[in-house]
């Protein structure tokens, strides 16, 4: 069957159409609102034959919800926004959504980033054969929000898409940023990186991601992706910069002087010698 959409969606798409986003992205809300987004699920019910199985995780059938919330490669995009409420039980997806359209507009419009960052990335995986890394949307998720700031009069900022520990954080005018994350799928074993370097002026200069072989311990991946992060700025030549992470572990020894002989403090170590 195609997916049940129920609730308010007359109300919520008033809503969406008022939203400071661009208008292909509120053409695609439309479309989750009605449960018309051609995931797999969807495809197989109107009889065309695919694989429903989800292209992320290869463990549930690939519905709305399972990709846009349930999944375990995307919890990490919801995981920075916690005003932002996950479906729960056997709650339908076209009714969270609209839930979530009627609340804070700031909330709204990261929801909204979330939502178009996951379909667009599962695309390229779908399409293109990309590999998921979670670090990496996360990373692309803020662009996105970045992107649609002229289109909110400034509202919005860089750090609505990190904790605490990145948004009090001080930089300097003239130091170049590098946004850090990484991700952790225990039962997959796999791990992956994602680092956004900006100029003292907040533009994007480049990205990188990549994954993190036989890490399944979330410090020791969040260590390695700082050391990937200043390794990738020493390449760049880049002499004053400041590595914002949402790990506090992580950033309290990198910081600090105290010696942590586990196998993350040993990857911070080696991040001070280049720091």
């Amino acid at each position: 069957m195609e997916e049940n959409v129920t609730g308010t969606t007359s109300t919520a798409w008033k809503t969406i159409w008022k939203l400071k986003i661009p208008p292909n992205v509120k053409n695609f809300l439309w479309r989750c609102l009605h449960g018309v987004l051609p995931t797999l699920s969807v495809l197989a019910s109107r009889h065309v034959e695919v694989d429903t199985i989800c292209p992320l995780c290869h463990l549930y059938d690939e519905s709305l919800r399972h990709l846009m919330c349930d999944c375990t490669h995307v919890a990490a995009l919801w995981q920075s926004l916690p005003n932002c409420l996950m479906p729960i039980g056997d709650e339908d997806f076209g009714d969270w959504l609209a839930g979530t359209l009627m609340g804070d507009e700031i909330v709204m419009i990261q929801c909204a980033a979330r939502l178009w960052c996951i379909w667009c990335e599962r695309n390229c995986v779908v399409w293109s054969q990309k590999n998921w890394n979670a670090a990496a949307a996360s990373m692309e998720a803020l662009r996105i929000l970045e992107s649609w700031q002229p289109l909110t009069g400034n509202r919005l900022s860089a750090s609505a898409l990190n904790s605490a520990a990145r948004t009090h954080a001080v930089v300097p005018d003239d130091a170049f940023t590098l946004l850090v994350d990484a991700a952790v799928f225990p039962n997959d074993g796999l791990a992956s990186y994602g680092v956004v370097l900006k100029d003292s002026d907040g533009n994007y200069v480049a990205v990188k991601n990549g994954p993190i072989r036989c890490v399944q311990d979330a410090h020791l991946a969040e260590a390695i992706a700082i050391k990937e992060a200043l390794s990738w700025a020493y390449e760049r030549r880049l002499s004053n910069v400041v590595v914002l992470s949402d790990c506090q572990t992580a950033c309290k020894f990198f910081n600090g002087s105290l010696l942590d002989f586990s196998s993350a403090g040993c990857v911070i170590q080696q991040c001070r010698v280049l720091r």
